[in-house]
């Protein structure tokens, strides 16, 4: 029987049970069902307008209406199915205080309670939630009274992070998540969602909201003011997200991973005070490492392609080999060190240590697949007593590597000790010396010959560079660009070196090289090469900042604004070599100044 031949009334009742996926091809069949199909097609149209991407900034207009279509069937679930993303702006504790979020152009966000509002859903839709979804069963196993009794008082009195957990895991394309930082604390909504994901590692039972995520954003800052405080733990949630099914991107903020070297649960049992026995922080440090060495143990699992940490306080050494040893086929490794943080009790740390065993980890779980290897913020990094972040012959193990960072003074060769020499740190740079070609020489021989541009970052903010060490880099790019090695290099960044000094500088450097690169195609970016777009299109990756979220009030970034490749972030557009203002007077004195500009005109 054909069905055309039904009537109206039957062919909504199949249109009202069918899948969203199945509401199109089956208007496309005939005029007849097109028509019978007008008023599901009009839904459609509107929740794709309304919901593909999706924020709690109203949350009665968007959580409760969302959270019914992702947990209805058939038609009910067509706005959930459009959901593509999902942005996480602020918790709520109470249903009073399910207004507006009210967001400053600063990033302060703030709202209104309002006591006239009460929870939108009935008890019988809450025990809907709990019990009758598919993800109920996963989440609340035999074991999990407590979490239970949680998400039962979280319900009743409107706080909302297992309301947005909840929607999270149930809507079926959901592709891109992103939370808000929110001061010290990770949302609540984050936290629940961290619970969910620990049940589905132990269950192998993976919502659809959950098996559909491909980027999560954790902590992207809008408010200046936040960077100044305390970095919270996230270790295991860290090692949680990675075990996503088809995950291919996570930037995480605020990271402070370091775990006791030893630690008697025993001891700790029977007496808590006892001084061997660690606090009730390196218990949970303790429980957290052997969790994520358990979830993690299976080497290249997840399909992560970039992973970006930002405001790293510390990373413990056992960790960095679970965390990087994880992805299948890692591309992209970002990280940022801690800029303007003050220390407290509970968090000493304020520099990352260490790095050195970050690349030497890469290199052995990553190098067939790694592209990106940048760091951001550099002074507040270190790398190790031999290296200031880790020795460019590190690299020669990766085969595809593209975008580098690289620190000048790690280029600078260390001599041999032997008992009848005085230990130096550094070896003369003195062109004259008669093994100075030999130094410039392994310019050629520090990088793969894959890289396409490189970043030279200064070893911390009141680092000095004299005049020996600008030749030796000088020399040691024009070599990398005459060798023909490098045939993909396109880009190098030292604008920030010249910086460094301490006095302004007769004679403007870099010039052969620049020449040199104008010749052969290679972009070095200096203080003083005005012949370049400033960085207005970034070579290098871009941290997500207040502008990567769509439903808040930032619009457009302002074209004043330039991507500066050594914070990873933008910052206001430089004079670009203007010769009077304070930044170039610092670098070079206005008579060099002046003799360049005559020169270039």
């Amino acid at each position: 029987m054909s069905l055309e031949k039904l009537s109206p009334e039957v062919l909504q009742l199949i249109l009202r049970f069918a899948h969203p996926s199945a509401h199109f091809p089956f208007a496309l069949t005939s005029k007849t069902l097109y028509e019978n199909s007008l008023n599901i097609l009009e839904r459609h149209r509107t929740a794709n307008q309304k919901y593909t991407i999706a924020s709690d900034i109203k949350p009665l207009d968007t959580i409760p209406d969302l959270l019914r279509s992702a947990y209805g069937s058939g038609a009910d679930g067509i706005e959930a199915w459009y959901v593509r993303e999902l942005e996480i702006w602020q918790d709520r504790s109470s249903w009073d205080e399910w207004t507006e979020c009210e967001i400053s152009t600063e990033g302060k966000i703030s709202y209104e309670r309002d006591s006239s509002i009460t929870s939108p859903f009935s008890l019988g839709e809450q025990r809907k939630f709990l019990f009758n979804s598919p993800w109920g069963e996963a989440l609340f196993m035999e074991g999990n009274e407590e979490l239970l009794a949680n998400a039962q008082r979280e319900l009743q009195s409107g706080h909302d992070g297992f309301l947005k957990m909840l929607l999270i895991a149930g809507l079926p394309r959901l592709e891109t998540l992103k939370f808000v930082k929110d001061g010290k604390q990770r949302p609540a909504s984050f936290l629940w969602l961290s619970k969910a994901m620990k049940q589905s590692i132990k269950t192998s039972i993976w919502p659809l909201g959950l098996q559909s995520l491909r980027k999560v954003y954790a902590g992207i800052a809008v408010d200046p003011e936040t960077e100044g405080l305390a970095v919270p733990r996230g270790g295991i949630e860290l090692a949680r997200l990675l075990r996503l099914p088809n995950i291919e991107e996570i930037y995480f903020c605020d990271l402070d991973m370091e775990f006791p070297e030893y630690f008697d649960p025993e001891l700790y049992e029977r007496d808590p005070s006892h001084p061997e026995a660690g606090t009730i922080i390196d218990k949970m440090d303790y429980d957290d490492y052997w969790e994520m060495e358990e979830i993690l143990a299976h080497r290249k699992t997840s399909t992560v392609k970039k992973l970006t940490l930002d405001r790293v306080a510390s990373f413990d050494s056992d960790a960095r080999e679970i965390i990087l040893g994880a992805p299948k086929s890692l591309e992209s490794f970002l990280v940022r060190g801690i800029k303007n943080f003050r220390p407290t009790y509970d968090h000493p740390h304020t520099r990352f240590n260490q790095f050195r065993t970050i690349v030497a980890a890469l290199s052995k779980h990553q190098n067939r697949s790694l592209r990106d290897l940048v760091v951001y913020e550099k002074e507040h990094i270190d790398g190790d007593p031999r290296c200031h972040l880790y020795s460019p012959l590190e690299l020669k193990n990766f085969n595809h590597l593209q975008i580098v960072s690289v620190c000048l003074e790690d280029m600078i060769p260390t001599p041999t000790w032997t008992p009848n020499t005085t230990w130096s740190r550094e070896v003369s740079l003195n062109r004259n010396d008669p093994n100075y070609s030999s130094l410039v020489q392994k310019f050629i021989e520090a990088f793969p010959t894959s890289i396409s541009a490189l970043a030279f970052c200064s070893t911390k903010a009141n680092a000095i560079y004299t005049a020996s060490k600008l030749d030796y880099l000088e020399d040691g790019l024009i070599a990398m660009i005459e060798s023909g090695q490098y045939t993909s290099l396109t880009d190098i960044y030292i604008d920030d070196v010249e910086l460094h000094s301490l006095e302004p500088r007769a004679t403007v450097a870099f010039r052969k090289a620049i020449e040199l690169g104008l010749e052969r195609g290679v972009k070095i970016h200096t203080l003083t090469n005005t012949h370049l777009s400033n960085h207005q299109k970034p070579v290098f990756p871009v941290m997500p900042d207040r502008y990567y979220l769509e439903t808040g009030p930032f619009g457009f970034r302002s074209p004043k604004q330039v991507f500066n490749p050594l914070k990873g972030s933008w910052v206001k557009r430089s004079c670009r070599g203007c010769g009077a203002c304070e930044t170039c007077t610092r670098a070079y004195t206005r008579d060099a100044w002046a003799i360049f500009k005559a020169t270039e005109t």
